[in-house]
């Protein structure tokens, strides 16, 4: 994403005549930040690594982009996933393609749903438990991909820690995550909707997961992720301590809506 914001702010500057001064203006007036006056030149051209700035020039840099050039953004980030012989973009470009689910794939809004999340869900071995999940949604270099870490006792007795990586598919509003198990490759897979925003970013989220692991029928259920920079370590809480959750009504409204499983 780094790389297609650079590419993007040299586009305009060549191509649509906004020089960077014009784009730290721009940027300076929608923030109400100072920012020094060759700073987006030398981001552009890699005299200054954005990479390890802490003002935030990197976020505000993308808002400018996507409200204001968003096509322009949308070519450099294409452009980006082009130029990598073995793209994992271009592996959920061809998962929507077979899909249908859109004409083409959408990483602007892949990038939007980039971050780190805690996770909810009911346990699918204790009833009345709730599972706390880590959900890490895209890369440095990838949007489209995501990684899933879940903690629990398995029947046997022992801890199982289950690792999910897939790809993200955005489509109207909605985003499709098509995962596999680390180790067996049980599928996992779930889709996210009603995404909230908060101070630009996408905040929480609510859908079902749906997961198909060998010795046991498939299991679904409801699942809320609410983004959080420090996510807990993976767990499963009994609901006495679910309950003490910051955000418990709203993890409890949406898992309210209940668990399907058999038992062999």
């Amino acid at each position: 994403m780094l790389e297609a914001l650079k590419r993007a702010s040299v586009m305009l500057s060549k191509y649509h005549k906004i020089s960077f001064r014009e784009q730290r203006e721009n940027i300076q007036e929608r923030t109400g930040k100072s920012i020094g006056h060759d700073v987006i030149y030398r981001v552009a051209t890699e005299e200054t690594n954005i990479r390890n700035r802490k003002d935030g020039l990197a976020d505000d840099i993308y808002d400018y982009l996507i409200d204001s050039h968003k096509a322009v953004l949308q070519e450099a980030l294409l452009e980006v996933c082009s130029g990598q012989a073995n793209s994992v973009d271009r592996l959920a470009s061809i998962i929507v393609q077979f899909l249908g689910v859109a004409e083409e794939y959408d990483l602007s809004s892949a990038a939007k749903i980039s971050g780190t999340y805690s996770a909810y869900r009911p346990h699918f071995l204790e009833d009345g438990s709730i599972m706390v999940m880590r959900l890490k949604c895209g890369s440095e270099d990838h949007a489209s991909v995501f990684k899933m870490e879940m903690r629990y006792t398995s029947p046997l007795g022992t801890e199982s820690i289950e690792k999910v990586a897939g790809s993200i598919i955005p489509y109207e509003g909605n985003a499709l995550f098509l995962g596999k198990i680390d180790g067996t490759g049980a599928p996992f897979i779930f889709i996210m909707s009603k995404f909230a925003k908060s101070e630009g970013v996408y905040a929480h989220a609510q859908g079902a997961v749906m997961v198909g692991s060998s010795g046991s029928l498939p299991t679904a259920s409801a699942m809320l992720i609410v983004r959080n920079d420090d996510p807990p370590v993976p767990c499963v809480l009994p609901r006495s301590e679910a309950e003490t959750l910051p955000n418990w009504n709203h993890i409890n409204q949406v898992l309210s809506r209940g668990l399907v499983s058999w038992k062999l």
